[in-house]
């Protein structure tokens, strides 16, 4: 009873693995531009790596486990909320910004015959394909928080 079996420095370890990740690797939670869909508002953090890889590791040995559990919460970085992809940029950034006044200008203009200005949004809806579930707007592959930026995407992927 007085030491440790290797089930219990595998509990340890993986219980401080856990909270190295839930509480000091976490992302700053400022507004970014997505540089692939145009959407605004705060990223998603994501991981490198493959949790069942880090599963299988911890079960045959505690040192690689180890090693790519530490790697994996230190190479957490920001995703797009709304498309997944990587690189969005600060919206308070001179890139950020450029690219946030193109993204606006796009919803501005009008490729369509119609006016958008006068079109409902249950029209525009219907005439791009975008469906609402509730909470979140849908295009394609793509969910969106806010009607415009799925209409946005929806618009310039016709084009």
């Amino acid at each position: 009873m007085g030491s440790f079996s290797a089930l219990h420095w595998i509990i340890i370890l993986g219980v401080a693995v856990f909270l190295l990740r839930r509480f000091i690797f976490t992302s700053d939670a400022t507004t970014v531009v997505c540089p692939t869909c145009g959407s605004r508002g705060a990223p998603k953090s994501a991981l490198r790596g493959n949790f069942a890889i880090e599963v299988v590791l911890w079960l045959c040995f505690i040192v690689p486990g180890l090693i790519y559990s530490v790697w994996r919460a230190t190479s957490r970085h920001n995703v797009c909320a709304m498309c997944g992809a990587e690189g969005v940029i600060p919206a308070n950034s001179p890139r950020g910004e450029a690219l946030a006044e193109k993204f606006a200008l796009t919803k501005t203009q009008n490729d369509s015959p119609q006016d958008m200005s006068t079109e409902s949004d249950a029209d525009k809806m219907r005439r791009l394909n975008i469906t609402f579930d509730g909470q979140r707007y849908k295009f394609d592959d793509y969910r969106y928080t806010n009607l415009i930026d799925a209409v946005t995407y929806a618009e310039r992927q016709r084009n």
